[in-house]
């Protein structure tokens, strides 16, 4: 996949030194799940990674700056059950330095077009903490309106829901969407 100043290619043995770094940092972490990764940890996440890409042709995916090859963080597609139900979940992390420069509203872009548009992927979720404002608002920019409180692994969240139809809709229409995308040259 690749934007204006975005490529999102496959993650390799090769970004696990340079993912370890981001994956590390208690405070980039502060939201995820596993909490921070050491090296183990981060190649142990890339060849889970690998392995998604086998089997259902998407996953987390590498950000790269065009402009200096740089790995970014990371975004993507995962399946994953969430309330006893099987389903593809949006995730990314981005290091702290590249927070606030439209690189996540950009890259998760890209990987919502592609899921609708290549995979037809029918829905996709999103699983915030309430706290986490700045995920919050990518989410909403790109579509994500009306989420459900719940619980996962025994936190709280936000679970916002887009379907196929509604990001054709609402990427169709002169919107945020539209201008993000077409913005990092998406669409």
């Amino acid at each position: 996949l690749e934007t204006k100043r975005l490529l999102l290619r496959t993650l390799t043995s090769n970004d696990i030194k340079p993912l370890s770094l981001i994956l590390s940092d208690p405070e980039g972490m502060l939201y995820s799940l596993n909490g921070v990764m050491d090296e183990i940890a981060t190649s142990n996440f890339v060849q889970w990674c690998q392995k998604s890409y086998e089997e259902y042709d998407f996953g987390p995916w590498a950000i790269i700056d065009k402009n200096n090859n740089k790995l970014l963080g990371f975004s993507g597609l995962n399946k994953e059950t969430y309330n006893d139900k099987l389903v593809v979940n949006l995730g990314y992390r981005l290091g702290r330095e590249h927070w606030n420069k439209g690189y996540a509203t950009e890259a998760v872009c890209a990987v919502l077009e592609y899921a609708f548009t290549n995979l037809n992927i029918p829905e996709i979720i999103a699983i915030v903490e309430p706290e986490n404002t700045g995920s919050i608002s990518v989410v909403e920019k790109l579509g994500f309106g009306v989420f459900e409180l719940g619980q996962y692994h025994k936190k709280a969240v936000k679970q916002y829901t887009l379907t196929i139809k509604q990001w054709r809709c609402f990427s169709n229409s002169l919107d945020q969407t539209l201008y993000y995308c077409s913005a990092y040259g998406v669409r």
